[in-house]
């Protein structure tokens, strides 16, 4: 019996390495109502982007999450799949030019998942789900503004200013909707 207790002990920790208190996957992102930085007139944009970001409405540990670099460089992880891109200031807004799907161009990966979904293979689906978010979604998170309180950004172009209060409320209203909102993230894991 001694003989196999190595045997055992490898086969162990092994199968413990499988089990829900191994080793942990991609990690999860909350807003961090703690971090409350706000932008400064002066300040470069891109550079306070930098860290990580997930929409305002998050309630639960999620790992669709933004992460900016002070270059501009961005990822943003949707489903497991990482899409990468470059950052630019523009005169109103920062333009995300998302060019990358897990180190491979849009296009590309496009045309995979395309075919991918006539074969009937089984992880077409996934991808057909992607698919549709980049072809529907996407064209919405291309321009990011800065909100009023300077500390979160959302998807969109800022309104022209108003003289009405009711014209101002409609321009408040049309920029929220535009997309969602972005806030600082902290990791749960």
């Amino acid at each position: 019996m001694k003989r196999f207790a190595p045997l055992a002990l490898v086969l162990l920790v092994g199968c413990s390495a499988m089990m829900p208190g191994g080793p942990a996957g991609p990690k999860k992102y909350l807003p961090d109502a703690a971090e409350g930085k706000a932008f400064k007139a002066g300040q470069n944009a891109l550079a306070f982007l930098e860290g990580n970001w997930v929409e305002e409405d998050v309630s639960k540990p999620t790992a669709r999450v933004y992460t900016f670099e002070p270059n501009g460089k961005f990822v943003f992880v949707i489903d497991g799949k990482k899409l990468a891109g470059q950052a630019t200031v523009g005169a109103e807004t920062i333009a995300l030019d998302y060019r990358t799907i897990d180190d491979e161009p849009l296009s590309v990966f496009m045309e995979k998942a395309k075919t991918a979904e006539e074969s009937g293979r089984q992880g077409a689906i996934v991808d057909a789900m992607l698919v549709d978010f980049l072809t529907k979604d996407l064209d919405r998170r291309r321009e990011l503004s800065f909100n009023e309180d300077l500390k979160s950004v959302f998807f969109g172009r800022p309104a022209p200013p108003s003289t009405g209060s009711d014209d101002m409320m409609e321009a408040l209203n049309s920029m929220k909707l535009a997309g969602p909102t972005l806030v600082r993230a902290k990791a749960t894991e």
